[in-house]
């Protein structure tokens, strides 16, 4: 699965979304693969825009378990919305701040 960007870089994002797919067979709703499914959804929505995870997920219908399809609809809303995730692990619409060493 490639994406092109806002300046028309292409992503490949295959290895990202056939993870994503097998998610359907484990325990999808553990913090890490909740961690894994919202950064995806930042990713793609800061690389092609807020619409394109929902425009991908609509892809994935057929190839997704139904209950994770779903559960990965409503992390990627809040990712679009929230492009950036705190250190508290909560979104967010700030970006992260650098810290000095």
């Amino acid at each position: 699965m490639i994406i092109t960007t806002h300046i028309g870089d292409h992503l490949d994002l295959s290895d990202h979304i056939h993870q994503l797919i097998r998610l359907g067979n484990e325990r999808f709703r553990s913090k890490a693969n909740r961690d894994f499914i919202m950064r995806l959804g930042q990713c793609i929505a800061l690389a092609a825009g807020p619409n394109a995870p929902h425009a991908l997920l609509i892809q994935l219908r057929d190839r997704m378990d139904p209950k994770l399809w779903s559960y990965t609809g409503d992390l990627w809303a809040t990712a679009s919305e929230f492009r950036y995730m705190d250190q508290d692990g909560k979104p967010t619409h700030r970006p992260p701040v650098a810290k000095a060493s």
